[in-house]
């Protein structure tokens, strides 16, 4: 499930870093370039481009880094 809803521009996909606490993925601040947010996810969530986001306790899949 989300902790914050994570809005995202229609018309376009996105891939947003998280980290996962306490049973919750944690969208993390700071675009793409922020080497800090890399370090510090557990993996990613997709936004599909039709979406203008994703509300607060969706249940999201999580993609792992491996």
């Amino acid at each position: 499930r989300l902790s914050r809803r994570q809005p995202s521009v229609p018309g376009r996909e996105d891939w947003i870093r998280v980290r996962l606490r306490e049973g919750l993925a944690e969208p993390l601040l700071g675009g793409s370039s922020a080497l800090s947010n890399l370090v510090d996810s557990d993996g990613y969530i997709r936004i599909d481009a039709g979406c203008e986001g994703i509300a607060e306790g969706e249940e999201v899949e999580v993609l792992l880094h491996t």
